[in-house]
């Protein structure tokens, strides 16, 4: 198991799940254990998919693949999981505390931020509606 702040050890997704405009899942390759700020444990286990959480069209201005990598990573499995039922707005918060933790580049950040806050809407209420068909 790899810890914060050492970088996940990743895979790029099978091609067979990669998206027209999503052409960057991974795949975690081992189980990843990170501590927020206000003390909550995740373990997001190996085999988790995930984007890095950047809306593509923001690519231009903000890679996935750079400091909010972890951000992403952590950001994805709360919108799928939401295992501590915070509200999309809590779990953008912490993508942009992640994003901070890993290297302080506020103006980048802030629009990361943003444009999760802008972009994850949709996938926010897909996950929430799978979640619930789940039950």
């Amino acid at each position: 198991m790899r810890v914060f702040p050492e970088e996940p050890s990743v895979s790029k997704a099978p091609s067979r799940y990669q998206k027209r405009f999503n052409p960057t899942l991974w795949v975690l390759d081992d189980d990843y254990k990170i501590t927020l700020l206000n003390g909550k444990q995740i373990i997001i286990h190996s085999g988790f998919m995930f984007s890095a959480s950047v809306p593509w069209p923001f690519w231009i201005f903000i890679k996935p693949t750079g400091s909010i990598f972890i951000a992403g990573l952590v950001h994805d499995l709360l919108y799928v999981y939401n295992q501590f039922n915070w509200d999309q707005k809590q779990c953008d918060y912490i993508f942009w505390e992640t994003a901070e933790r890993v290297k302080k580049r506020v103006v980048m950040h802030n629009a990361a931020y943003y444009s999760v806050r802008i972009g994850g809407k949709k996938a926010w209420d897909e996950h929430r509606m799978a979640n619930l068909q789940r039950v």
